[in-house]
């Protein structure tokens, strides 16, 4: 669902077409009312770098500070549940005891690219992400 209105936000970017907007918009906002669940589902980069920068392109089109707030609610959920202080790289999962390890297919990367680009955001504006090009890889 995420991945797909990336890709609705990418070609609105080329194109201008405002159904692409449309799309993204709407997506993005059915991510706003709640945080995925993590004691009986796999918590994984995978499942909120895409939702990251869902919410980031949102909130390039629409400049409404909701989709960043929700973007930080979820990089916030990640640090508590995918990292350690004394490790850099995300696990796989939040199950740790199960899964001690990062895994590159988990999407980590993916998932530091939207911390960067949620601190760009924040911090730099827009502009700034468009200029040096961070989006969220969609594989």
């Amino acid at each position: 669902d995420a991945r797909h209105a990336l890709l609705c936000f990418l070609r609105w970017r080329q194109t201008g077409d405002d159904r692409y907007k449309e799309l993204v918009l709407k997506t993005a906002d059915r991510y706003l009312s709640a945080l995925p669940e993590t004691k009986d589902r796999a918590l994984t980069p995978k499942t909120l770098a895409p939702v990251m920068g869902l919410l980031h392109g949102a909130y390039r089109i629409s400049r409404d500070p909701k989709y960043l707030s929700q973007s930080e609610a979820l990089a916030d959920l990640a640090l508590n549940h995918l990292f350690e202080e004394d490790c850099p790289l995300p696990y796989a999962t939040q199950w740790r005891e199960k899964y001690p390890y990062y895994a590159s297919i988990s999407y980590g990367d993916s998932l530091a690219l939207m911390f960067l680009e949620l601190a760009l955001l924040r911090n730099g504006g827009v502009e700034e992400v468009d200029r040096l090009g961070v989006e969220c890889s969609i594989r």
